[in-house]
């Protein structure tokens, strides 16, 4: 709620030519969605709305879609990972009406030297560490940042990373 976007009404002539033409704007539920006389179109709470512009005789429609609001992110699951090894992270949201899905979020990793996320979710720990172009190895265990980003909401978790499998947890 509370969005805007601008609409605009063009007219055809029988010459076939075109203009942007002022119009007389509506909505067909102003509980979705609000127009003003200029065009803008305000978004009130979710559902769907015909917006429509009338000029000379003649109007059009567009329909609205006014999506839920997100108003909490979850980020499924912290592991522990040794190089070379793979997990996946999921992403759940639950709307402003209570409901809750499985979405696929903009990933990020705060560390990619130590762990790298793709855009479906798969966690990798790097094998090894550079230090200005030299390679050091995965030297003790380190903490990185897996965030999610999706409708508003930010949700992280920290994946971490040690030296090897069956190494003792430094």
């Amino acid at each position: 709620a509370g969005q805007t976007a601008t609409v605009t009404a063009t007219a055809t002539y029988s010459d076939g030519t075109t203009a942007t033409v002022a119009s007389t704007w509506s909505s067909s539920d102003t509980a979705v969605a609000t127009v003003s006389s200029s065009g803008t179109v305000t978004a009130v709470a979710a559902g769907s709305a015909t917006i429509t512009g009338a000029n000379e005789g003649q109007s059009g429609s567009v329909g609205i879609t006014v999506p839920l609001a997100v108003t909490n992110l979850e980020v499924c699951c912290f592991t522990t990972l040794t190089p070379g090894q793979t997990t996946t992270v999921t992403a759940t949201a639950t709307y402003s009406n209570g409901t809750t899905a499985t979405v696929t979020p903009t990933w990020i990793s705060s560390n990619t030297y130590s762990v790298t996320v793709t855009s479906e979710g798969v966690v990798t720990a790097i094998t090894t560490a550079s230090f200005f172009g030299e390679d050091v190895g995965v030297v003790g265990a380190s903490y990185t940042g897996i965030r999610a980003n999706y409708g508003g909401q930010t949700h992280q978790i920290n994946m971490k990373v040690i030296p090897c499998d069956g190494c003792r947890d430094w």
